[in-house]
């Protein structure tokens, strides 16, 4: 595997996806944003 490549390539969209989620409900400080996390995934 060339270490160009980025991780997010190898990873299913629905994990970069689901992190960006979680990560920016959790910066606003929302308890649902664990809820939405389950959903998303």
């Amino acid at each position: 595997m060339p270490a160009a490549q980025p991780a997010g390539e190898a990873a299913p969209a629905s994990v970069p996806v689901t992190f960006l989620l979680r990560s920016v409900l959790s910066g606003f400080g929302l308890k649902g944003g664990q809820t939405v996390g389950v959903h998303a995934a």
